[in-house]
């Protein structure tokens, strides 16, 4: 029954919310109790209101699912659990969520619902319409860091913005690739907006997204700000271990579309040099910041 709960409400998807915590690590405020307590509850905020979204993705996407050769395995769509039950915790989700955004400060609760109706209406009718579909995934991203920002007082660097934009971007493009070529001649039929792509234009969208956010990744390491902010310039060579997960990441794509789920996101919870490359990562930017 636990495992069926966690799977409905998606738990290893959470992962996501990781880019509400990182404001504060850039902010220089990790180690500050009021500062982390506040973000840390940001970031329960967004696990239970994704979730919520979740769940009534797969409300309305049962039908489908049940088309789909991994998501017919999916709590509601494999008849598990029933439409009721999991219209009964989605909207105990939304409350306990909504109830810790009134608490952080009104303009983070107006973000946290900014990010809960762009995604109904994806679900609802943006997830078909090629482009705009994937641009609506980075936004919510987007949305993610400027609600950390909001949860701890900082404004948001217009650099780390640009760079979670077409990061995000970067991995929307290559989960369309996966699907379309895990589902081949079904692909339109599970999602409309497939129908538009081809793996040849998905290639150049993601090498255009992939070039975008390094790019702005580096131009932030140099900047004068950043620079005297944190008293060093070696946030620099922290470019090494982004290339590495790049890489990484367009490796499993090619070389696992096959096995396991299709879903980029599935293959890096498996995938253990790629979870090696962001563990590096985060400890050369803390050791940076705060060494």
């Amino acid at each position: 029954m636990f495992r069926t709960f966690f799977q409905l409400i998606r738990v290893h998807n959470w992962i996501k919310n990781g880019f509400v915590f990182l404001p504060i690590i850039f902010a220089q405020h990790l180690t500050e109790k009021n500062y982390l307590v506040n973000a840390t509850l940001a970031v329960m905020a967004f696990c239970l209101i994704s979730s919520t979204v979740y769940v009534l993705n797969d409300m309305m996407d049962q039908q489908n699912d049940r088309l789909h050769p991994i998501k017919k395995l999916r709590p509601l769509a494999a008849g598990k659990i029933s439409t009721p039950q999991a219209l009964i915790i989605g909207f105990a989700f939304l409350i306990t969520g909504l109830g810790i955004g009134v608490y952080l400060s009104l303009f983070f609760l107006y973000l946290m619902l900014g990010y809960f109706v762009l995604n109904i209406a994806y679900s609802l009718y943006l997830k078909h319409i090629s482009i705009i579909d994937c641009i609506c995934v980075a936004i919510g991203f987007v949305l993610r860091v400027l609600a950390g920002c909001v949860a701890i007082s900082v404004s948001p660097s217009d650099w780390i913005l640009t760079v979670t934009f077409f990061l995000a971007l970067y991995l929307a493009f290559s989960k369309r690739k996966s699907e379309l070529m895990l589902l081949t001649i079904q692909s339109e039929i599970h999602r409309k907006s497939l129908g538009a792509y081809s793996i040849k234009l998905l290639d150049t969208y993601i090498l255009i997204c992939a070039v975008i956010s390094l790019t702005a990744y580096l131009l932030y390491s140099f900047d004068f700000r950043v620079v005297t902010a944190f008293h060093t310039n070696n946030l620099k060579y922290s470019v090494v271990f982004v290339v590495i997960g790049f890489f990484r990441y367009f490796q499993l794509i090619e070389q696992h579309i096959d096995s396991h789920s299709g879903d980029p996101t599935a293959l890096a919870h498996k995938d253990k040099p790629l979870q090696l490359v962001v563990v590096l990562w985060l400890a050369y930017i803390i050791w940076v910041i705060y060494g």
